[in-house]
């Protein structure tokens, strides 16, 4: 059972990538731009988050690697030197390996006796089948405690070797976690980037606006054209330009400022009231709120995790969203959440000769995101109108991403979308630590009529930190691990009623120094009805005037509202509900 190469060897091939990987990336995050930091502009601070990430990152590998060691390879390699029964076993196979031979001599002793027929000695005789009969006794009365004791040391040794290999998963499923949870903070930073021309915290009087979208238009095209030496090194991908969308609004922002108005001329200023300039202030976020939106695309958006749609049969358009929420708990109290999304479509044409070649759709509720970022692959912007998008239903007969977004949350409004209420309290001593979690429904979720909420796929995990627990204590009974110091709860499904007690769960881990309170997390998903108290309540419609490719001359012809593409103007089309599947999911969701 000794671990060698010929016969672990994916195990040790694995440590060495994940220790190589890590050496690399340290390479990779100690390099310096030529120029330093002052070609990044307000890109600096994603930049360098960035490269804080690859670090980390670094360090989760390399911390793979030393696990791997520890946790998979040397239980494995101690299992013959330290395991009793199987040293046991080891003098018990060498004595019936003995008692074997001795059998096997016994019986060809008598057999050639056997066919000297009667020239044999009649003692000889009679001794041989009493040897043979001595040694087939002992072989029937110690072999099967033999045996017994081998299937036993092989149960444990498959034991052994399934806890390891699901200490090995394990393992892997935290790095995952740990990348996720650097990749979606990298995500944030970059999806909060704000141009350094503005500060949003501070009143501007209005007729300064015209000058000040004016520069942010600058300042924006400077961010995408950066000096050739930067977009040579390909390590810094160019801020996009933008496009003609967010042009079109920055502009008609300007142009609603410098409408025609009574005006008369005075020879002091107009002492403008701190209201107005404050609205005008908010005017100027919001349409740089829009202008973000609208130029991102899908890959500068990135993914944070792989997510599983619903399986779609409907004819036609389908879409399916997932949203995922975040959320950081202090005492009770939601201090940070995140929600961002995605909505993936599919089109089953009705038959075969149906075949779709453009399509107009509109996001319902569009107002409620903060950042959106389409998939160039299928998926083009309508001019001037906002949340509308032209697809090409034939790149679609398999289903594919078409947004990201990331829900728009107000600064006192962040428990609006984390269902459940977690509050941990914690007892520490020398030799144990008691913890006691409390969970409720959240009392300012919008369920309407309801009086209950169901989450699904629930899991409460409690950690303790500074010390290795040898037993953990638990009521209602949970599962215990001990190499990751942690206890955890599952439940299929979960029901909240309003107003209800909180509900708790109990663990005292037993220590041998003293532990610290550590990480609570919880684990849901909604799906149905219940998803309608949560996330954005992202719809899609989808323009009846879109037609196969064999009607579309003659809807072009026919209708005067038609561009020069073929395509119908959007404003005139009637809309139609797209069946839609939703679901929301948990993603770091955590309290101390």
């Amino acid at each position: 059972m000794d671990l060698s190469k010929k016969e672990y060897p994916e195990l040790l091939e694995r440590r060495k990538i994940e220790m190589m990987f890590a050496e690399e990336l340290k390479k990779l995050a100690a390099r310096q731009l030529p120029s330093g930091d002052s070609d990044l502009g307000s890109l600096a601070i994603p930049w360098h988050k960035i490269v804080h990430a690859t670090d980390s990152i670094a360090n989760a590998h390399q911390q793979l690697a030393n696990r791997i060691t520890m946790d998979v390879e040397s239980p494995l390699r101690a299992f013959t030197t330290k395991n009793s029964e199987m040293q046991l076993l080891l003098s018990a196979q060498s004595n019936l390996a003995t008692m074997a031979k001795e059998i096997e001599s016994a019986i060809d002793k008598a057999d050639k006796l056997r066919k000297k027929g009667g020239k044999a000695s009649a003692g000889k005789v009679a001794n041989a089948a009493s040897d043979l009969e001595a040694a087939t006794a002992q072989w029937n009365s110690q072999a099967p405690y033999v045996f017994e004791n081998l299937q036993s040391v092989d149960e444990t040794r498959l034991n052994l070797l399934r806890d390891v290999l699901t200490q090995f998963e394990t393992h892997g499923v935290d790095q995952v976690e740990r990348e996720r949870v650097l990749a979606e903070e990298c995500l944030n930073a970059l999806l909060n980037l704000k141009l350094r021309a503005v500060n949003m915290g501070r009143a501007v009087p209005s007729q300064q606006l015209h000058q000040l979208l004016a520069r942010m238009i600058r300042e924006v095209n400077d961010l995408g054209h950066q000096p050739d030496q930067v977009a040579q090194d390909q390590r810094i991908t160019s801020t996009p330009q933008l496009d003609p969308i967010t042009q079109a609004e920055l502009e008609a922002a300007s142009e609603s400022s410098q409408s025609p108005l009574k005006m008369d001329i005075r020879h002091a200023p107009i002492q403008e009231e701190e209201g107005d300039a404050q609205d005008a202030m908010a005017s100027v976020a919001n349409t740089l709120r829009i202008s973000i939106r609208s130029s991102r695309s899908l890959t500068s958006l990135g993914a944070t995790m792989a997510i599983k749609h619903a399986e779609m049969q409907g004819k036609g358009l389908n879409a399916s969203v997932v949203e995922t929420v975040s959320a950081w708990l202090e005492q009770g109290q939601v201090t940070k959440s995140v929600v961002i999304g995605e909505m993936a479509l599919l089109y089953n044409p009705p038959d075969s000769s149906s075949v779709v070649e453009s399509d107009t759709i509109k996001l319902e509720n569009f107002h409620a995101l903060e950042k959106v970022a389409l998939n160039p692959a299928f998926v083009s912007s309508v001019p001037e109108n906002s949340g509308e998008y032209y697809i090409k239903p034939s790149h679609i007969a398999r289903t594919a991403v078409a947004f990201k977004y990331q829900v728009h949350l107000e600064d006192n409004h962040f428990s609006a979308h984390a269902p459940v209420i977690l509050v941990a309290s914690w007892k520490v001593e020398p030799t144990q630590t008691s913890v006691i979690l409390h969970y409720s429904l959240n009392p300012t979720l919008n369920l309407a009529d309801r009086k209950s909420y169901t989450l699904r796929n629930v899991a409460f995990v409690i950690h303790l930190d500074g010390a290795r627990p040898s037993a953990c204590q638990s009521k209602p009974v949970g599962t215990f691990s001990k190499e990751r110091a942690l206890i955890y709860w599952q439940f299929e499904t979960l029901t909240l009623e309003r107003g209800a007690a909180a509900s708790k769960l109990l663990a005292r881990f037993i220590t041998d120094i003293e532990g610290k309170a550590g990480q609570i997390e919880a684990r849901w998903e909604v799906t149905g009805d219940e998803t309608t108290a949560i996330g954005s309540q992202l719809a899609l419609s989808q323009s009846r005037s879109g037609g196969s490719s064999h009607h579309a001359a003659k809807e072009t012809h026919d209708n005067p509202f038609a561009d020069e593409s073929g395509r119908p103007a959007s404003g005139n089309a009637l809309w139609s509900e797209v069946p839609l599947v939703r679901r929301i999911v948990c993603g770091t969701y955590v309290t101390t």
